[in-house]
């Protein structure tokens, strides 16, 4: 008579099952299938955009290599809309003409930008001055305006801004600067 082991007599399916089921619990699946899909560049500091010589500096790692954008989103008091209305009116318009370019340009913010690697003794990637910036979206208590973006190799990156001029209509919207990839939950 030949005896069989229990093993022996179960599916290789649920063999399987039951090896890689610990996996499955030990594993942080969402952690490693997020840095994949949505590195962990996303920072985001206030910075008082309406003041002459303010400046804004955060440090962030590019784990991949992707475009990245730098941000100046202006809020206001979710609900409000007066102060919705009031801010709205230092963006773009939501409407554009038939050549793409906004109904209505909001007053000009400038500002510069520096990015530096740091990995390489502080290189330069760029230094420049925008003064226009592009309205991309909102959301519950903020517009979301695009100062730029850049194609940045893995690394660690210090990204400093700088407001150029008093704007007076700025100095009581809070504002912050911020840096992330498109597509990345905030």
């Amino acid at each position: 008579m030949i005896k069989h082991s229990m093993i022996g007599l179960l599916p290789i399916w649920l063999l399987l099952f039951f090896l890689l089921l610990p996996i499955y619990f030990v594993v942080p699946w969402k952690s490693l299938w997020g840095s994949f899909f949505y590195p962990s560049a996303w920072v985001n500091v206030p910075f008082q955009a309406g003041v002459k010589g303010a400046v804004a500096e955060v440090a962030f790692d590019a784990p991949l290599a992707k475009i990245y954008v730098f941000y100046l989103d202006l809020y206001y008091r979710s609900g409000d809309r007066q102060d919705q209305e009031r801010v709205s009116q230092q963006v773009d318009s939501w409407g554009n003409y038939s050549d793409g370019q906004p109904a209505r340009y909001a007053p000009p913010l400038p500002v510069h930008l520096t990015v530096f690697c740091l990995d390489t003794g502080a290189s330069i990637v760029f230094d420049r001055t925008f003064t226009q910036h592009r309205l991309e979206g909102h959301g519950v208590d903020y517009y979301s305006e695009v100062i730029t973006s850049a194609h940045l190799e893995p690394g660690h990156y210090q990204a400093r801004i700088e407001a150029l001029e008093d704007v007076a209509a700025l100095k009581d919207i809070p504002v912050h600067f911020d840096v992330h990839v498109p597509g990345h939950p905030k």
